[in-house]
């Protein structure tokens, strides 16, 4: 369930489907999380919008692209994606 989800929501960003989303395109998931309720998730994803939700999100893309970039087939492409976190 997880591996759909996952793809669905991405290739639906990746595609310029999403109009919040697709100036900023190609998109790259780099955290998945998953809650009980959709009111958690739905709270999760409010408090990313918040300063230190953002902040957070911004610890976690630096440690994402940290931990690929010993990876070359990964790495060279790293600069030209957003990245996109899943809440469901």
């Amino acid at each position: 369930m997880l591996k759909s989800i996952n793809r669905t929501s991405l290739k639906q960003h990746n595609s310029g489907k999403v109009t919040s989303t697709k100036a900023f395109i190609p998109w790259l998931v780099c955290l998945v999380e998953r809650f009980e309720t959709f009111k958690n998730a739905r709270e999760r994803e409010l408090y990313f919008k918040t300063g230190s939700g953002r902040r957070y999100l911004q610890t976690i893309k630096e440690n994402f692209i940290r931990e690929v970039a010993t990876k070359p087939d990964i790495s060279d492409e790293l600069p030209g994606f957003r990245f996109f976190c899943l809440n469901y």
